[in-house]
């Protein structure tokens, strides 16, 4: 269905609760996904899907997953309580995260990899068990005017080729 347009429950799938792929360009608002046993969201393939106002919670694994040159706008979208990272940005891929709260995952709150370039304006990325976000190989993500707080470890981590740029962030509160 090109373009589809939902307010929608996406709860307690075996699978991905939501698969963009293939250059589609879907807007969901004020969506759930929930509960699923694999990614939460996975957007790959040159997707580009709007989210705006959506809860991706509770999933058994990673909450959002961009690879293979993912990209589209994620505006005041929640991702919280993954028993993996609430988020994964790999493989050339570009989001735009704005307005977004990105709390309580068992691991990062988000890792940046394999030379992907986000974007974040200003989110709040907090009570994360591991790193609020983890940069690595030669990813370089643009971070402006977001909030790193309370986590349980480093609020930025950036190694092994990882880039980056911060500006007007705050990071307090963090534990390591």
């Amino acid at each position: 269905v090109p373009n589809p347009r939902c307010r929608c429950l996406f709860a307690d799938g075996l699978g991905l609760g939501l698969e963009l792929i293939k250059s589609s360009v879907p807007v969901f608002r004020e969506c759930e996904v929930e509960g699923s046993h694999q990614a939460s969201v996975a957007v790959r393939a040159g997707a580009r899907p709007l989210m705006e106002g959506c809860h991706i919670r509770n999933g058994k694994k990673a909450g959002v997953f961009w690879s293979e040159g993912g990209a589209g706008r994620w505006v005041d979208c929640h991702l919280y309580g993954h028993a993996e990272a609430n988020s994964i940005v790999e493989g050339l891929s570009n989001p735009t995260l704005e307005g977004c709260q990105i709390y309580s995952a068992k691991e990062e709150g988000m890792i940046v990899t394999k030379q992907a370039a986000p974007r974040l304006e200003r989110c709040t990325i907090s009570k994360n068990a591991h790193a609020g976000m983890l940069v690595l190989s030669e990813a370089n993500p643009t971070v402006e005017s977001c909030t790193f707080s309370n986590g349980l470890k480093a609020g930025v981590e950036v190694k092994d080729n990882g880039f980056g740029h911060f500006v007007s962030c705050i990071m307090n509160w963090n534990t390591a």
